[in-house]
């Protein structure tokens, strides 16, 4: 068209819309889809061999295929080509797989179930695709599904990758991961666990903090930017919440998992008693009720908390840190798929039909991501290759990785004086005597205690402080003084305090404290089994220091009546006998020995926690439709003995549903 000349010419091309639909049709045959015919006869005729039409590489790629002949059936089509079947033996047998769905990929109402591992360098990898047919009749095509089904197609994956063992395995190895994290969906959970017996099942940190998330937002609700002392309660409940369900995710210990949520409660339902909160803590104490009936037994404890990661480290025999902790490769790949791979095949903006969609992944789009990894593989072996002789026989690559993943944080020394400050002391006597030091407890080293002060900033008072450190000690710091004082003036001997005036004397104090450090642990290095003298010969201003944990004293601590009652009263916690343990923790077998040890015991644990689980789903749909049964009830009630065409047209299943 650059040389044409509308003076000579005699003819112009001009595309019509009817030239695109034929542009379209003439592209797709290009690629092997025929849009003349239905999707599922395409996809038969690349299956069959007797067919003019047949695929090779798609047959090939497709190790379980199901058509949709009748209305009760399901379309089923399990993908894993041969990087993918390789790769699943080496990243996911007797390791980590992340198993979760989508829908939305096609035109139809499919569904597609994705296993991906997590190759060497911490990327995820897709293994296995998993697309299905919704059943007839159902409404929400991403709850069209159940454990059956997925514990099929499951089923045929391991059939099909123990019949493709890698040469050097053993005949009897048949493939087995020993961990899977999925989302909070119990079907995914029990298909697993029919598939594969032994394995031990994660929760996903995300999907669950979601969970509690948004409970928490139902049950105790706050109004941001707010002074009233209502919504200043309601934020501090939900802070109080949120540090739990952290402390909870945190724990190893049945025990100690027990006690946080006690602590909270009685904190809760003291203030319960003020006008002011008492509505937050009411739905705080809801909220925790939540979490003890849905989340906190133990076997369902196990699956998300930090115990299950120790065992999953156990098993793999990897540190902690190398256990997936969420479902984010998995996701992240269903992004990519949708926004990247997919959206550059679309037409106009519509939806593949399925035809195309199976066609593209396994033609186009997997060689794709599997080239990709391994042109990383490749660099990375021609990086430790070719450098080899000049960095001492070291892997660069693996070198740099380490530099990254340890590289130091800068140490900053925060510290904190408390200089002469009127107002301050002032606003510090007005906190301690509105008692808004909240809770007090042991930090993990055993040796300090740490407290909350309300504040109506949310905070910022503290964190201000910190950031400009100028001005020494805030008035939160300043009532947490008071309150120290009250604990000595006590009689509580056991501790002394010191607290510096000017920024001198804490760096002072900071520069011997670490010089004791120093001493301490050359006299430990040098198997002296005296100390190198008086640690407060050391250091001239004494520090703080308990001998014990005294809970009710340490909650005595600024005159704290929102945590203690009585000093008989004790937190109840979960019998020793329910976990195996004595009273002090110091059983012969831990809770982590007795879930690696026992193949008997994981099973029940694993199928336990599913069943807690179902139970509360169940529990919750029953609650929901209640009123409406209740509604029919009554319904059924005016009805009875009046003769009329309703009455007369009632089908018999539901005449008799109330006796039933």
């Amino acid at each position: 068209m650059e040389t044409w000349n509308p003076e000579t010419a005699n003819f112009r091309y001009q595309l019509l819309p009817t030239d695109n639909t034929s542009l379209y049709r003439q592209f797709s045959r290009r690629n092997g889809i025929d849009v003349r015919k239905s999707p599922q006869y395409n996809i038969d005729d690349w299956l069959n061999p007797d067919s003019s039409d047949y695929n090779k590489t798609l047959a090939e790629a497709i190790f379980y295929y199901c058509a949709r002949s009748e209305a009760g059936e399901r379309f089923k089509v399990c993908i894993s080509t041969q990087e993918m079947t390789s790769a699943s033996w080496r990243y996911a047998h007797r390791s980590q797989l992340v198993l979760d769905g989508t829908f939305g990929v096609c035109s139809s109402r499919l569904l597609l179930f994705i296993a991906l591992a997590q190759n060497q360098d911490g990327k995820g990898l897709p293994i296995a695709f998993f697309l299905f047919s919704a059943p007839t009749g159902n409404r929400a095509t991403h709850a069209g599904y159940n454990t059956e089904i997925l514990a099929e197609l499951l089923s045929q994956w391991k059939l099909h990758l123990d019949k493709n063992r890698p040469s050097e395995l053993d005949s009897s190895t048949g493939f087995e991961p020993f961990v899977a994290i999925t989302d909070t969906d119990t079907k995914e959970r029990a298909a697993l666990l029919r598939v594969w017996v032994g394995i031990i099942l994660l929760l996903c940190k995300f999907h669950l903090r979601q969970c509690w998330t948004n409970h928490r937002k139902t049950a105790v609700t706050g109004r941001n930017g707010s002074d009233d002392n209502t919504s200043f309660w309601k934020g501090q409940v939900v802070k109080d919440l949120q540090s739990l369900e952290i402390q909870l995710i945190a724990t190893s210990n049945y025990q100690e998992a027990t006690r946080l949520v006690n602590m909270l409660r009685i904190r809760l339902q003291a203030l319960t008693a003020n006008p002011a909160s008492s509505s937050a803590a009411q739905g705080g104490l809801k909220h925790i009720d939540y979490l003890v009936a849905n989340w906190m037994p133990l076997p369902l404890w196990q699956s998300w908390s930090e115990f299950g990661r120790l065992a999953a480290s156990a098993r793999l025999n990897i540190p902690v840190h190398g256990v997936i902790p969420t479902t984010n490769h998995l996701e992240s790949f269903n992004g990519i798929l949708k926004r990247k791979h997919l959206a550059q095949w679309l037409h106009s903006g519509h939806r593949l039909r399925f035809d195309a969609l199976i066609s593209l992944l396994v033609t186009k789009i997997l060689p794709g991501v599997y080239a990709h990894h391994t042109a990383n593989q490749k660099y990375k072996e021609w990086l430790t290759r070719r450098f080899w002789n000049h960095s001492d026989g070291q892997d660069l690559y693996q070198v740099h990785q380490d530099a990254i993943r340890n590289k130091a944080v800068p140490e900053k020394t925060l510290l904190c004086w408390w200089a002469v400050d009127d107002a301050r002391d002032n606003g510090a006597v007005a906190l301690s005597l509105e008692q808004r030091i909240l809770g007090i407890t042991l930090s993990d080293n055993g040796n300090t205690y740490l407290a909350e002060v309300a504040s109506l900033t949310r905070w910022n008072g503290i964190m201000a402080n910190y950031r400009d450190n100028k001005a020494g000690a805030c008035k939160h710091l300043r009532a947490l003084r008071l309150a120290i004082y009250q604990y000595i003036s006590q009689g509580n001997e056991l501790a002394t305090f010191y607290f510096p005036q000017t920024r001198k004397e804490a760096e002072d104090l900071v520069t011997r404290l670490k010089q004791m450090s120093s001493d301490l642990l050359n006299a430990a290095s040098s198997s002296t089994l005296d100390p190198p003298g008086n640690p407060e010969a050391l250091c001239a201003p004494p520090v703080l220091s308990f001998d014990t944990y005294d809970p009710v004293a340490v909650q005595a601590l600024g005159d704290d009546t929102t945590m203690i009652g009585d000093a008989d009263d004790k937190v109840e916690t979960t019998s020793s006998m329910d976990i195996g343990m004595d009273v002090d923790g110091s059983g012969t077998d831990s809770e982590l020995d007795i879930l690696i040890e026992s193949r008997e015991s994981k099973i029940s644990q694993q199928e336990a926690a599913i069943a807690i689980q179902l139970q509360s789903k169940l529990n919750f749909e029953v609650q929901r439709a209640l009123p409406l049964l209740y509604g029919i009830n009554s319904l059924l009630d005016s009805s009875s003995g009046i003769q009329t065409p309703f009455t007369a047209d009632i089908p018999t299943s539901t005449k008799t549903s109330k006796s039933v």
